[in-house]
């Protein structure tokens, strides 16, 4: 119900008016009478009515007086004048007073109640106009505020083209020396078990709505960015520099308390620097993130650092691409953190273009996007890390010296397969080498140079193993073993037996024995 005070030198006039609003069940509540104009300023002052009800010619102050002084103070409530037929004249002066009505005495009863009728659909109009343009501008500022925390999250992760800005971007980056802005990263790790119904955006969204309540009590501005699943900026907006005073650490520490209760799980926090201008906004945020020191099992990586490199040095595609799915399987059971994963990513980089470059191989002409600094920022997950490097190396499968290293791979396999299914008798390379159709001496490289042993060496050390593991067994006489194993003189086999054991197969028979 709309407020409504009575201001009346006239008891009755007040009590009358009164009357009729509560019988006609008119959507006025009367808060007050005063029966001067005096009383009536300060009743106005202090309950603040939306509609006043006054007499002109009153005691220590006139109705226009009254009025003149409420006007001063801001007090904007709709007005009737109640004023008999020789104060006409005074009644339209008050009218330059944004006056509603003007009502001569004595008035109807059915004219008051049609004239607040009136009113009460004018202050209803007025309202809803008010709330639904107050509702734009809450609208307004939210659109503005997300558009600008999107803004800021992709302009950090490079993802921003500068040539290409939507009209709300070009607003924000031109309006943004209006205020000062202070970057703050937080960094948490989560507790899966205690915070199980919560997803990555969830935990996220969670933390927003914590931080703007507290926002509200400890009346700070700020902007939410979301960097990755454990880590997001707090940027704080200032109207003026000497706003960002030392004594706002207390907010922030409380800040973090109260999330790490609610979350169960610590919040760490960096200040940057403040800065007014959008480009050095971003670099301070940026530096936050770089300069940010994490934990890494160092051996672990320079193991990886190690096998990626060697991979590559033997030409050994699926070493590689094996290499690189162990050591992402490894570093999930980690937090992906921003910063963490852009450094080991530039590091791997690194090494893939040196390693590569060595074999001719220029790592540039396999990437989609020409902006190195533009791909690796993109990332969000080791997921998203390691599928980036491991289709990186595949797409250079079709380097000759990858495809004749995985040729060679096969053509071993296949020398392998067929000492070990012909391991009985005698063979030589070039019957090998006849059946793949290729050169002797070309297969004898090849399979040097991948098993780092001679043909020749890998088959007496196959046939000696082989009937070694056959003498353990105490079911077979030495010429036997040796037959078995493609040796047609036991005396020979012996002699090559104890060169590469170490021992006679007489020794081993009776070591079993025993």
């Amino acid at each position: 119900m709309w407020r409504v005070i009575i201001v009346d030198d006239d008891k009755k006039v007040c009590e009358g008016i009164q009357k009729i609003i509560i019988n006609a069940e008119l959507n006025f509540e009367v808060v007050g009478m005063a029966f001067n104009g005096a009383e009536g300023y300060e009743m106005a002052l202090e309950t603040k009515p939306d509609l006043i009800i006054t007499d002109i010619y009153m005691p220590k102050a006139t109705g226009i007086e009254m009025i003149q002084a409420l006007r001063e103070q801001k007090v904007e409530s709709e007005v009737i004048i109640l004023s008999g037929h020789s104060e006409f004249k005074h009644a339209r002066d008050a009218l330059k007073l944004n006056i509603r009505e003007y009502l001569s005495k004595p008035t109807s009863r059915k004219t008051l109640i049609k004239t607040l009728e009136d009113i009460d659909t004018h202050l209803t109009n007025q309202h809803n106009e008010s709330e639904h343009l107050l509702n734009y501008k809450n609208q307004l500022k939210t659109y503005t505020k997300n558009a600008t925390e999107d803004l800021l999250q992709n302009t950090v992760k490079g993802l921003i083209n500068y040539d290409n800005l939507s009209a709300t971007q070009e607003r924000i980056i031109r309006n943004w020396p209006q205020h000062f802005y202070l970057p703050i990263r937080f960094n948490f790790s989560v507790d899966y078990e205690a915070n199980s119904k919560y997803s990555n955006t969830m935990l996220h969204f969670g933390i927003e709505n914590i931080i703007n309540e507290l926002s509200q009590t400890l009346n700070f501005k700020f902007f939410y960015v979301i960097l990755d699943a454990t880590n997001f900026v707090l940027l704080l907006k200032y109207d003026h520099e000497t706003d960002a005073s030392s004594s706002f650490d207390k907010s922030i520490n409380l800040t973090a308390n109260t999330l790490g209760e609610f979350f169960q799980t610590n919040f760490d926090y960096d200040f940057g620097q403040l800065a007014n201008t959008w480009e050095e906004t971003i670099d301070n945020i940026q530096n936050l993130l770089f300069n940010f020191e994490y934990e890494l099992d160092s051996d672990t990586f320079s193991n990886f650092k190690n096998e990626l490199s060697s991979a590559i040095r033997q030409m050994n595609i699926e070493m590689v691409k094996k290499s690189i799915v162990e050591f992402f399987t490894n570093l999930k059971r980690h937090n992906y953190i921003y910063s963490r994963g852009f450094n080991i990513a530039l590091d791997m980089f690194t090494i893939l273009k040196y390693e590569l470059g060595i074999l001719n191989i220029n790592i540039y002409k396999y990437l989609d996007d020409d902006n190195l600094l533009h791909t690796l920022v993109s990332f969000d997950s080791w997921n998203e890390l390691q599928q980036f490097f491991y289709q990186l190396i595949k797409k250079m499968e079709s380097e000759p010296v990858f495809e004749d290293n995985v040729k060679h791979t096969r053509l071993v396999q296949d020398v392998i397969e067929y000492i070990d299914k012909n391991i009985h008798t005698r063979f030589t390379l070039i019957e090998i080498a006849d059946e793949l159709y290729i050169s002797r001496n070309y297969l004898g490289k090849i399979f040097k140079d991948k098993m780092n042993i001679t043909f020749n060496e890998y088959v007496t050390r196959t046939r000696i193993e082989k009937a070694r593991k056959k003498l353990l067994t105490g079911d077979y006489m030495i010429y036997e073993v040796a037959e078995s194993v493609g040796f047609d003189n036991p005396a020979y086999f012996t002699a090559v037996f104890k060169k590469v054991t170490g021992y006679s197969p007489s020794k081993l028979l009776q070591d079993t024995k025993n």
